[in-house]
C-alpha cells in the first residue's frame, strides 16, 4: 500500500543522518572528508550544523520536516492518498481531507489538497475559483 511511507520515520532518519555526518566531520576535522564519506552535500551538513547550534534539536527536526515534505517521494504518496480519499468520500471538502490526512501522518494544508484535486480533475473550475 502506498501509505507505507512513514513521515515521522523519514524525519527521524534524516535527523540521525545529519547528526552522524556532523559528528564525523568533527571527529575527522574535515567537512569535505565527511561529505565524501556520507554522500551528503556540504551545504546540507553546514545548514544542519547551524540549525543544531542555533536552535537545538527542535530546529533540526523542523528542518528535516521541511525537507521530507518537499521530497518527490512524499509528494507522490500525498497525491495518491488525496485522490483516493477524495474519490472514496466525494462529499468531503478540502479542509476535511486535509485534517484527515494530517491525522494519518501526512501534514498538508487545504490549499495543497485543492491543487492536487484540480490537477486530477476532481474539482470543477467553478469550485476552484472560489465563491463568486
Amino acid at each position: 500500500m502506498v501509505e507505507s511511507l512513514d513521515y515521522r520515520a523519514c524525519v527521524e532518519q534524516r535527523v540521525e543522518r545529519w547528526c552522524s555526518a556532523i559528528a564525523l566531520a568533527e571527529d575527522l576535522g574535515s567537512l569535505a572528508e565527511a561529505c565524501r564519506r556520507t554522500g551528503l552535500p556540504r551545504k546540507e551538513i553546514d545548514n544542519a550544523r547551524w540549525e543544531l547550534e542555533t536552535g537545538g534539536d527542535a530546529a533540526l527536526r523542523r528542518m528535516a520536516e521541511r525537507c521530507v515534505r518537499r521530497s518527490p517521494e512524499f509528494a507522490a504518496v500525498v497525491e495518491e492518498v488525496v485522490t483516493r480519499l477524495s474519490r472514496n468520500n466525494p462529499d468531503w471538502g478540502r479542509g476535511r481531507l486535509a485534517r484527515r490526512l494530517t491525522e494519518r501522518g501526512f501534514p498538508v494544508s487545504p490549499s495543497t489538497v485543492r491543487r492536487v484535486l484540480a490537477r486530477h480533475g476532481l474539482i470543477g473550475t467553478s469550485r476552484a475559483r472560489g465563491r463568486g
